[in-house]
């Protein structure tokens, strides 16, 4: 029973590592189309409103400043390291906002310009204006769709790796006699529910794929809550082969509490469906956690060398459209 037990606790305390990298560099892509034509559009300000060069290139360079520092992080950045990625999406927003900054700027610049001329010269101007924007406008319309296509695909990558992850230790799990059915069953819905529709989205290059379907949290349409679900499979699995090797009353009743709480959190997860968690506390993680805690008051007296639990939160995949830091999977992706 001994070696059971801690195989148990490996498991208990197993996470996996979400590959963020190639989403790191598809958003990066992403925010050097907003600035390339946010930058193209000054430059044609400033040919005929060339005062308007004193508040505005200060402002390019500082972009062009960051956009570099962005390029050096994403190059470093880590799969493993979930600060890492938390502050990569920090950066991106901070450079989106002076994107949009300098954007304002350029109009009201543009527009004190033409004011300033006469009418004949500003009657000559404003349709040449106009024409430069549109067609810098048609550039970066293909710029962004490409490099949202690329997050899409980058997503689907780094999902397809977590469902690999899993069914590997689902493998191991399986050869040291854990009953993996309920795990399996998780993952073949997933991948029917997201992996198929993000792919079949992405065949028909739209462009809010990664937007609508979420292995784990903060999608438009699906959320799958993957990291909750396999979570809840996991350590029901692991109560059911604890309580088939000890006839220990206390042992059992500690399994028995843990396996309310399981409960518990699965019927949250049955109710919440394809939404997104509540803003606040998680009170189906708080269950998880808790029914972890319980089990691993068992497996931990089994040797001084098994970590202790709580299991935490999972990181969910940050939604790759939207530079955010909440889709939050450990599997960490903004789910």
């Amino acid at each position: 029973m001994r070696k059971v037990f801690l195989l148990l606790a490996i498991a208990l305390v197993f996470s996996i590592v979400f590959a963020e990298s190639a989403v790191g560099e598809a958003k990066y892509e992403r925010l050097v189309c907003e600035s390339n034509f946010a930058k193209a559009n000054v430059d044609n300000v400033v040919e005929v409103v060339p005062s308007a060069s004193i508040i505005l290139t200060p402002m390019v360079d500082s972009i062009d400043e960051d956009l570099i520092s962005i390029a050096d992080y994403v190059s470093e950045m880590s799969d493993s390291n979930k600060m890492a990625q938390d502050g990569l999406n920090i950066m991106i927003m901070e450079v989106s906002q002076s994107i949009r900054s300098l954007n304002q700027e350029t109009q009201t610049q543009v527009r004190d310009g033409l004011r300033a001329m006469d009418n004949n010269l500003r009657r000559e101007t404003m349709p040449l204006l106009k024409t430069d924007f549109d067609e810098l406008k048609t550039e970066f319309v293909e710029c962004k769709i490409e490099a949202l296509k690329k997050l899409s695909l980058a997503k689907v990558e780094g999902l397809n790796q977590i469902i690999a992850a899993w069914e590997e230790r689902m493998a191991l799990f399986q050869s040291k006699g854990l009953d993996i059915t309920a795990m399996e069953a998780i993952v073949v819905e997933a991948e029917a529910q997201v992996i198929d529709p993000l792919n079949t989205a992405i065949e028909a290059e739209d462009t809010n794929a990664s937007r609508n379907y979420c292995l784990f949290n903060g999608c438009d349409i699906v959320n799958f809550h993957f990291a909750a679900k396999m979570e809840a499979a996991k350590l029901e699995a692991i109560i059911s082969k604890i309580d088939s090797n000890t006839t220990d009353a206390n042992i059992l009743a500690i399994t028995a509490q843990a396996q309310i709480k399981v409960d518990e959190a699965q019927e949250e997860i049955e109710q919440l469906g394809n939404n997104k968690f509540p803003n606040g506390e998680n009170s189906i993680w708080q269950k998880l956690n808790s029914a972890a805690n319980d089990i691993g008051q068992v497996l931990k007296p089994i040797d001084s060398n098994v970590p202790k639990p709580p299991v935490t939160m999972p990181p969910e995949p940050n939604n790759p459209n939207v530079p955010d830091i909440n889709e939050g999977s450990g599997v960490q992706w903004k789910n």
